[in-house]
């Protein structure tokens, strides 16, 4: 269907996603990417529902003081990015208003002290990246990035400014890489991943690699010093093929805590490192570590707050993960970096919690969930921790899960914070201290 086009329209708000927001005559709502309050656009439209529609401005006809030249060349058809045309201020206050609206809608309370946003690098930050893979006939290539905005079509991209400085630089090399196997046409994805001083990538592929095609792919991880995997199904296809040096892990030091991490490059690690190191930083402190303390940490992962913790001398650190794997790796970290105050549990976190878990009282708890949220924790809370600190991905999860602790459960928010985790991005991190009332 061909899309419409709605000319002059008046931008007057912004969303919580940072769209402009446009009304029509009839009162019905326009959300526009790439527009700016104040701003007069012409929007093509992309989606029509009875009661909003969703659009691209493809003419801006009255700018807005506040509206910033893209450093990408790409930006306003990769859907990497979608907020490069404001000010990063801008953003920061969006996201920051978004944040303190939803937890007073549907989180139906207010924080008692709002603490300074946690910002870091606004360029080449991200670490880990799915980049979808598609060899067109109709150019004769490889295209490799993010989709476009609004589209299923992969955005043809020659660099990222938000992607770690290698990837960056050498997007167009790697489809190239793939454009020289013999199954370019059966590689959908390719994952990337960073340590400290590893970069690894996992390349899918739908059928399997002929000999020339793993030459071909050693070669290349010799030349740019590039750990290469392969995946053809699950997880459990994941298999390294150079170098063949037997080191499946990339790894990063947290110097503050003179810890060190191994991961592998399908595990979830925080794509932001410097922010990572920042929002560790705060999590401690809100949590006010004290000897005695019995510290539970849920969605542990890999031990990227256990660990930390752990260091500071607590008495005990009880980490909790839905996937073995990840719980396994945890342990080996915790051996690895000689820690032997924390234990690693694999529970199901969308049930109560274990038995073994409450009888060891934890009296502190740190939540990190994925954007899904914690609601069957927050909802039960099998234990009444004296403080909860929680990290979230997704303001709206968050906002429902503090609805529990503070309406349900009698905790007050005592703090809460943006994390400027993903620049330039519509996605918005945020930690908050929650207290049990007296």
């Amino acid at each position: 269907m061909r899309s419409k086009q709605i000319n002059d329209l008046r931008v007057d708000n912004l969303s919580h996603e940072g769209r402009g927001v446009a009304q029509l005559d009839n009162g019905k709502t326009i959300f526009i990417d790439n527009a700016l309050p104040t701003e007069t656009v012409d929007a093509l439209i992309t989606v029509n529902k009875s009661s909003y529609s969703e659009g691209i401005a493809c003419n801006i006809k009255v700018k807005s003081d506040l509206r910033e030249t893209p450093e990408c060349e790409h930006f306003g058809t990769c859907g990497g990015c979608s907020l490069q045309h404001m000010n990063n201020q801008v953003q920061i206050n969006t996201k920051r208003k978004s944040l303190l609206e939803q937890i007073e809608k549907f989180g139906k309370t207010t924080p008692v002290n709002v603490a300074k946003t946690i910002e870091g690098p606004l360029w080449n930050y991200r670490n880990k990246a799915r980049l979808s893979c598609k060899y067109v006939d109709k150019k004769g290539r490889v295209l490799l990035g993010f989709r476009e905005q609004q589209s299923r079509y992969v955005a043809d991209l020659k660099s990222c400014n938000i992607l770690n400085v290698w990837f960056s630089r050498n997007i167009t090399t790697l489809a190239e890489l793939v454009e020289s196997l013999s199954l370019k046409r059966e590689i959908p994805q390719i994952e990337i991943s960073c340590g400290d001083d590893i970069k690894a990538i996992i390349i899918r592929h739908l059928s399997p690699f002929i000999d020339s095609d793993i030459e071909k792919i050693k070669a290349f991880s010799i030349t740019h010093d590039l750990h290469i995997y392969t995946q053809s199904k699950g997880p459990k296809t994941i298999i390294k093929i150079a170098p063949e040096d037997h080191k499946p892990y990339l790894d990063y030091y947290l110097e503050d805590y003179d810890v060190r991490l191994k991961f592998h490059p399908s595990d979830f690690t925080q794509i932001n490192p410097q922010i990572n190191r920042k929002m560790i930083a705060r999590a401690l402190e809100w949590l006010d570590l004290q000897k005695d303390d019995v510290i539970l940490d849920l969605y542990c992962g890999i031990g990227n707050f256990s660990l930390p913790i752990a260091r500071k001398q607590v008495k005990s650190v009880i980490g909790v993960e839905g996937c073995e794997q990840m719980v396994a790796r945890a342990s080996r970290n915790a051996k690895d970096n000689g820690i032997t105050n924390a234990q690693f549990i694999a529970a199901d976190l969308n049930e109560n919690l274990p038995i073994k878990i409450i009888k060891q009282k934890p009296n502190k708890m740190l939540l990190d969930p994925s954007r899904a949220g914690a609601k069957a924790i927050c909802e039960n809370l099998a234990i009444m921790p004296d403080k909860i600190v929680y990290v979230s991905c997704n303001i709206a999860t968050l906002s429902r899960d503090i609805d529990y602790l503070c309406n349900k459960h009698g905790y007050i928010l005592e703090k809460t914070s943006l994390i400027d985790m993903f620049p330039h991005t519509k996605h918005a991190e945020s930690i908050a201290l929650l207290q049990k009332s007296s």
